[in-house]
């Protein structure tokens, strides 16, 4: 027998495929044959080779979609706590830079006398603030890898559900998202400490 998705033998009591992971059943049908005698038997009819697809003739396979278990949902929540943490920090961390900037701008154009104090203490802060940041976004980073790592648990253990692939795709997604997320507080990190 072999598989209807990716054509990879499979022996007869396999309940998923070890290539693809798809879910099997296989249901045997006893074969008929047909006996009729032709009224003709002076005429020659051609013979056609059967095709070989593959699959035996008695034999049909089908993708079992069953219950969703509980690898896809905790890929699902992890994924999404994952891209939730990534949005996060976009949002938070795009207002208090646009504080922060517009903050200094508005300082270095009245030259307050107390200027440099002030932007010292605002710069600690800053800094303080992006390390909790790059804390945030490991902990994002984080999910997404538990995501897919339930992801591919739920492919291994459990039958072919659209809940474990969305959970994939978002886990993939929040980890791209954190990860750019964390480099760029990282960056900022660096430029803070070279220019002041």
């Amino acid at each position: 027998m072999f598989c209807p998705n990716c054509g990879s033998p499979i022996k007869l009591n396999q309940r998923f495929c070890h290539i693809c992971r798809y879910a099997l059943t296989t249901i045997v049908k006893t074969p008929q044959l047909r006996t009729e005698k032709s009224q003709y038997p002076s005429i020659a009819r051609p013979q056609s080779t059967p095709v070989n697809t593959g699959f035996p003739d008695n034999q049909k396979i089908q993708i079992i979609t069953g219950e969703i278990g509980p690898y896809s949902k905790k890929s699902l929540i992890f994924g999404i706590l994952s891209i939730g943490i990534a949005l996060f920090g976009y949002y938070f961390g795009s207002r208090i830079m646009n504080y922060i900037v517009n903050y200094i701008v508005s300082q270095r154009m009245f030259q307050n006398y107390y200027f440099i104090y002030q932007i010292k203490d605002l710069l600690v802060f800053l800094l303080v603030i992006i390390i909790i940041f790059i804390i945030v976004h490991i902990v994002g980073i984080t999910f997404g890898i538990l995501s897919r790592v339930n992801s591919a648990n739920a492919r291994n253990s459990e039958p072919v559900n659209s809940l474990e692939k969305v959970g994939s795709v978002i886990g993939i997604l929040g980890i791209i998202g954190n990860a750019i997320a964390m480099i760029a507080s990282i960056i900022f990190a660096v430029v803070i400490f070279i220019i002041f």
